[in-house]
């Protein structure tokens, strides 16, 4: 019994636990912003397997490449089907103050963002909510 403890340590060692990562499929989605009364049409784009891997990437937390490397210490983190991430940003210009929670399954997406900018007295009671919906394969 003993040995096999010290089987199962040793294994677990040779073999660290894997964190979880962005569930999404590749292919073409339609993403949507709500944060007010209506939803706008953000666009569709062929979302690959690397812009899924890619923590810089936009469903990775909805804010820009470039937007993001402005962040000092932009992180994500998936448990399963949900995320969570922050940075301290430069956005417009202004240091802000970025978090967030990401929703997501093979075929739906939603991120609620939380984004305070340097000077902003509260963070704003109304989110900024991105919703996204796979539609099927990217176009050759």
């Amino acid at each position: 019994m003993r040995s096999a403890a010290l089987l199962l340590l040793t294994l677990s060692a040779a073999f660290p636990a894997r964190a979880d990562s962005n569930p999404m499929q590749p292919g073409t989605w339609e993403f949507t912003r709500s944060g007010g009364m209506a939803a706008n049409l953000i666009g569709r784009f062929c979302i690959t397997a690397a812009d899924i891997a890619d923590s810089l990437s936009p469903v990775n937390g909805f804010l820009s490449r470039e937007e993001k490397n402005g962040c000092a210490d932009w992180k994500v983190e998936w448990h399963g089907e949900r995320a969570l991430y922050s940075g301290s940003c430069h956005i417009g210009g202004k240091p802000a103050q970025v978090s967030g929670r990401i929703v997501a399954a093979s075929t739906t997406y939603s991120d609620t963002q939380n984004v305070k900018k340097e000077g902003d007295t509260a963070t704003s009671p109304i989110l900024d909510i991105i919703n996204g919906l796979r539609l099927g394969p990217c176009a050759n």
